[in-house]
């Protein structure tokens, strides 16, 4: 599979097996060295990531994401993408046995998703070879070198340590792709789930139907994708989209807890081997996604941006999936 090169060094694709940073990089460096060299590389990265999201650890061997409102527009800064791979990478080989994401309200809402979809559509007349978002910095929806979701999804199915969930106000139904990656969900009662492909006329970009069929079986996923407007976290859950369902006040203690107790329960052999096994039973990531990218591809190119930029409507609330 071919890599893309950036500036600063970082390979554009991060394998299945979580690279080694821990160690001497060279002969005359020593292991104190080469720690207090990764530290201040994990420093660095945390200040470009500051606006998007913190890196917490606790006693109870558990390192916390907390993400931010703007956690989205990450995504359209190639520095700031190149920081999260840091950041991921060091958080897999450092001491804490579990992964919690905390998310907020807002940043996988309707906003913040059209938000992202304006930028994309500000790179019009940028296309190359044929695709149509060709910017690294704006590596939501291409192709598989460069695909965010790609890297984020090998990530999530190959750190050798339970991941952790949370989700809270409106969230956009491609984002439930990257947390059915994850290892436990939890969501707030109040939080709903919307599907704007209808209104965009454009399948999701982010892996969501790699494991949503795997979740809810194959007639399931397909109804709910082609029918379904909104859904409520308790329909979430009822699905077995979501392993809990808390009120707000009560989502981060009850994701700390799940989080700690995780962190106790398996080695990180053992997560590891289960998440491989598991992953037997879905098709390889990277056909996937080459597959996704060209119907993504399909669906959008030489249609008109103001398609895919109009604002969504925001979720209502509602009694049942619509």
């Amino acid at each position: 599979m071919k890599s893309l090169s950036y500036p600063c060094g970082w390979s554009s694709c991060l394998p299945l097996e979580v690279r080694p940073l821990a160690g001497p990089r060279n002969a005359e460096e020593t292991p104190t060295s080469a720690r207090g060299r990764l530290t201040t590389k994990m420093d660095e990265a945390l200040a470009v990531l500051k606006p998007f999201l913190g890196l917490e650890t606790t006693e109870a061997g558990v390192a916390t994401i907390r993400l931010t409102d703007d956690v989205l527009t990450a995504a359209q800064d190639l520095e700031s993408i190149q920081a999260l791979r840091g950041l991921l990478e060091h958080v897999a080989h450092s001491p804490q046995k579990a992964v919690l994401c905390i998310t907020t309200p807002r940043c996988f809402s309707a906003k913040q998703c059209d938000t992202l979809w304006q930028h994309l559509g500000s790179l019009e007349g940028r296309r190359l070879d044929n695709f149509l978002f060709p910017d690294a910095l704006t590596s939501i929806a291409v192709r598989r070198e460069e695909n965010i979701c790609y890297w984020l999804f090998k990530w999530l199915r190959s750190v050798p340590k339970p991941v952790i969930m949370t989700f809270r106000g409106e969230v956009a139904f491609p984002l439930l792709g990257v947390g059915l990656a994850c290892d436990h969900r939890i969501a707030s009662s109040d939080a709903v789930f919307f599907n704007r492909s209808h209104d965009r006329d454009v399948p999701p970009a982010t892996g969501l139907l790699y494991t949503l069929p795997a979740c809810i079986g194959l007639a399931r996923a397909a109804s709910l994708m082609m029918r379904c407007r909104e859904m409520t976290a308790q329909e979430a859950f009822d699905m077995g989209l979501m392993d809990q369902v808390v009120p707000d006040e009560q989502l981060e203690s009850s994701a700390r807890l799940t989080a700690a107790v995780a962190a106790k329960r398996c080695s990180p052999n053992t997560v590891a081997a289960v998440k491989l096994l598991l992953s037997q039973h879905l098709p390889p990531l990277d056909e996937f996604f080459a597959v996704e990218v060209k119907e993504v591809e399909r669906a959008t190119v030489r249609r008109p941006w103001a398609k895919f930029c109009g604002p969504s409507v925001a979720p209502t609330q509602h009694k049942g999936t619509r």
